[in-house]
């Protein structure tokens, strides 16, 4: 069972939330991103509403789709580019203390996932909507309407992720087991092995916590180890393709496509085109 515990509200002496900007990105505005990589001086939250872009923090990469809330850690290293030209997105940007410890772990989460999915993108899209005011009026009345704002799309993380975790946890080793092996070919057997399960069984729990089934979300896995070495390295195509298992370099290049939305070599475009922009 997992420890619901740790998410309980901590008996609350100081809270405290610091905002400090908030953005919209929307076409024909092209979302650059920032390819080479920095340490945030604050935590943030990116919450997309068309198109796709990647995020990496630290070494894990995400490809975020319309609906999802991804929070990028203040003092860890962010990378992220943009994966289609339409891009639609808010990023805030902010500092927020439960007794003087940061909310994230205040509140009993780990560093290990950072992206949570919405259905209800109008409601939390009016969050950041009401947020951008602020920055056209900068005075206390949307200085306390921006911060309580920010507690509101913590608050929605929080619910999403405490969901999430509930669902997901029972797999919590076989992530893991995959994340270790991402260079090889993983059989069901060997995955279902790791929670105790009869594969079939293993399948129908696993798509009903993450939505695709196991090898699916292998192969996400992998392309989005991909793509943080092709981000972060200066390694041909054909080498990253065999660091993730995948030797055979035309199959790298659909799966890789049929993920990120464009080919290994497409991406490597965007990302020099990007650097050289700064």
């Amino acid at each position: 069972m997992p420890d619901t515990y740790r998410y309980l509200t901590p008996e609350i002496e100081q809270f405290q939330i610091i905002p400090r900007i908030v953005q919209l990105y929307v076409p024909p505005i092209t979302w650059e991103g920032d390819p080479k990589g920095h340490v945030g001086m604050s935590d943030a939250f990116f919450f997309v509403l068309s198109g796709e872009c990647c995020v990496m923090v630290e070494e894990e990469s995400f490809l975020l789709r319309p609906g999802d809330l991804a929070y990028l850690p203040m003092g860890k290293m962010r990378t992220y580019s943009a994966m289609c030209k339409d891009l639609t997105m808010y990023e805030i940007n902010f500092e927020c203390y439960i007794n003087q410890k940061p909310w994230y772990e205040a509140l009993g989460f780990s560093y290990d996932n950072y992206v949570v999915h919405t259905e209800n993108i109008a409601a939390v899209s009016k969050f950041f909507e009401d947020s951008i005011r602020y920055e056209m009026n900068k005075n206390i009345i949307y200085d306390a309407i921006f911060c309580t704002n920010i507690a509101s799309v913590i608050r929605e993380y929080t619910e999403l992720r405490y969901e999430q975790d509930m669902m997901t946890d029972p797999f919590r080793d076989v992530i893991s087991y995959m994340q270790q092996h991402i260079h090889e070919l993983v059989k069901i057997e060997e995955l279902a092995a790791v929670c105790f399960m009869q594969p079939t069984y293993f399948i129908k729990k696993f798509r009903s916590a993450f939505g695709m089934p196991p090898i699916v979300y292998f192969n996400k896995l992998k392309m989005y180890r991909a793509m943080t070495l092709l981000a972060s390295t200066n390694r041909p195509v054909c080498d990253v393709g065999r660091s993730v298992g995948i030797y055979d370099n035309s199959y790298f290049s659909r799966m890789f496509k049929q993920h990120c939305g464009m080919t290994p070599g497409e991406y490597k475009m965007i990302l020099k085109r990007e650097e050289a922009s700064f």
